[in-house]
């Protein structure tokens, strides 16, 4: 296998996401270099799939494609070389894809794999050192790349944690402000309660004085007046008994002068009528 064409596979091969059924087009088949690197890049990304935050590759397409030819036909033993070179890779390069979100964090190195047993292997298989260099800066770059578009929406373990206990804090924070606003309000109402209670009380105090005073000023009024009604009473008495007496003495001197009158008319009668049979005595008298 030439470089070029391990330079295209392994640039590629990262690219695809969750593993899809391998499609009729990625069936083993010879064609040129052009066509092989385009049709890989097609075929990569259109089976390629996304679930979650977790990223895996079809490892048994790429290592049909590896496999295959691209612009020289390779024998099967030289084809399994590289299938057993790019696995191990491949395997450690699915378990960092694989990891979880939360495990990813921003002190971890560039490199996803040992670089070295990397680069050792490929030398050992038959690639020189330019070309397992080569193979190995491209393969970190795609890797170091699709790590950095996995991890930029996620957010480190550490950063969750903190925030986590940030927000414990400010719940405990506010849940002790609520208990102390609480107790202080409650102090204050209890406070506001005792106080309005007590005024009630002075209240309800003074009203039971005003209604004492009030009562006694009412009946002070009601026995003044029951005195001066009896006083004027017993000056009206009087003055209808003096008015009696007064009343009872006139008639008495009233009888008295018809008493006085009558006598006096009496006499006036007696001396008339002596007068008036001397007078008819004397007149019989001259005519005889």
């Amino acid at each position: 296998m030439d470089q070029f064409s391990c330079s295209c596979f392994l640039f590629l091969f990262p690219s695809c996401c969750l593993a899809s059924p391998l499609p009729p087009s990625l069936r083993p088949c010879r064609f040129t270099s052009s066509q092989a690197s385009s049709d890989l890049w097609r075929d990569l990304h259109r089976g390629s799939s996304c679930q979650g935050n977790r990223v895996g590759i079809d490892w048994d397409l790429v290592v049909a494609r590896v496999t295959l030819p691209l612009s020289f036909k390779l024998s099967t033993p030289y084809s399994t070389t590289v299938a057993r070179t790019i696995l191990p890779a491949a395997t450690s390069i699915r378990h960092t894809f694989h990891t979880s979100p939360t495990s990813l964090d921003a002190s971890v190195p560039n490199h996803h794999f040992d670089t070295y047993k990397f680069v050792q292997k490929l030398e050992n298989d038959g690639f020189t050192r330019e070309q397992a260099e080569a193979i190995l800066d491209s393969l970190s770059e795609v890797i170091n790349e699709s790590m950095a578009n996995l991890t930029k929406n996620m957010v480190t373990k550490a950063e969750q944690e903190k925030t986590v206990y940030t927000y414990k804090v400010d719940f405990a924070q506010l849940k002790s402000e609520i208990q102390l606003l609480g107790k202080n309000d409650f102090t204050v109402m209890k406070t506001e309660h005792d106080r309005l209670q007590a005024e009630i009380e002075k209240l309800r105090q003074k009203l039971r004085e005003e209604i004492t005073r009030t009562q006694a000023g009412v009946r002070l009024d009601l026995n003044l007046e029951k005195g001066r009604i009896r006083d004027e009473a017993s000056a009206q008495e009087l003055k209808i008994r003096e008015t009696d007496t007064r009343i009872e003495s006139e008639i008495a001197g009233l009888r008295t002068q018809m008493e006085a009158i009558k006598f006096q008319i009496l006499q006036y009668m007696i001396g008339t009528i002596t007068g008036a049979g001397a007078l008819i005595l004397a007149y019989l008298r001259m005519f005889r």
